[in-house]
């Protein structure tokens, strides 16, 4: 153990795995091509119960209906792994000594999440389904009446885009639910959803020198930015600076530092190699 590669190598990166639940419906944005700038311009002050809250019609979201019924017995909390690792450009780096510790919560959540999961999709699967619909048609109605009131002329440029009338059309939410539950239906896909993060060996970067130096780069950066805290630095930074890495300086000293303590073969043993 007398290298960085090596250190870092008795660690795991973890990620957020490439999955995502189409929750939301934005059933406008063809017609919003042939609006007036100015009269997308007065649709800012939109705001309703189903819909997301940025400027403009915000999309209608499933899961604001489904909270608001009140009947989902879990409570998903996210995970609170960020204490026990090092963030990367390659994600959060975490030693062996602490991977334990990180799998157990990670476990937990998914557990919790996989629950949440599985009660939206036999909701959907019973009363949801109307409800959700219902609400949709409740939105819909919403933003026609807000076009109206801020005279944005709807009808013509549904004239001039040869588009169906989205305010006519369930067609779009119908197809959605249907979606999600096969989605939700599917094991492995719901297992994966559940899951906050997913952890992977290091690579080597054997052959990708920039690879490696990006990963050193914002490994230190990470580092120096925790070094000024006077609170609240996370347990992974805590056994570097516990450990005789000099606090409130720069990266590049960060890690001429630590290469001077892994030139002692025993100094990493119990702080970040699980025995």
């Amino acid at each position: 153990m007398d290298s960085l590669s090596a250190l870092f190598q008795t660690g795991i990166l973890y990620y957020r795995p490439y999955t995502y639940l189409p929750l939301k419906v934005s059933p406008f944005r063809r017609l919003f091509d042939y609006l007036e700038r100015d009269e997308r311009q007065r649709l800012v002050a939109f705001n309703h119960q189903w819909a997301d809250d940025p400027d403009g019609i915000g999309a209608f979201n499933i899961r604001r209906v489904y909270d608001g019924e009140g009947i989902a017995e879990v409570q998903v909390k996210r995970p609170k792994i960020r204490n026990f690792s090092i963030e990367t450009c390659y994600g959060l780096w975490v030693s062996s000594l602490n991977v334990e510790s990180v799998e157990s919560r990670l476990d937990e959540a998914q557990v919790e999440k996989n629950e949440f999961y599985r009660g939206l999709r036999d909701w959907l699967k019973r009363s949801g389904r109307k409800i959700v619909v219902s609400a949709f048609a409740e939105y819909l109605a919403a933003v026609q009446q807000t076009m109206e009131e801020n005279n944005v002329d709807w009808q013509a440029a549904l004239q001039r885009s040869n588009i169906a009338n989205p305010f006519e059309d369930l067609t779009p939410i119908e197809e959605r639910i249907e979606m999600v539950v096969a989605t939700l239906s599917d094991e492995t896909r719901r297992q994966r959803l559940s899951r906050a993060y997913v952890g992977a060996a290091m690579p080597s970067f054997n052959e990708d020198a920039e690879a490696a130096g990006e990963f050193e780069r914002t490994f230190f950066e990470s580092l120096e930015e925790q070094s000024f805290r006077e609170s609240h630095k996370s347990r992974a930074a805590r056994n570097f600076f516990d450990a005789g890495i000099p606090k409130e300086t720069t990266a590049d000293k960060i890690q001429l530092a630590l290469e001077e303590c892994l030139a002692e073969r025993e100094w990493y043993k119990g702080r970040f190699l699980a025995q």
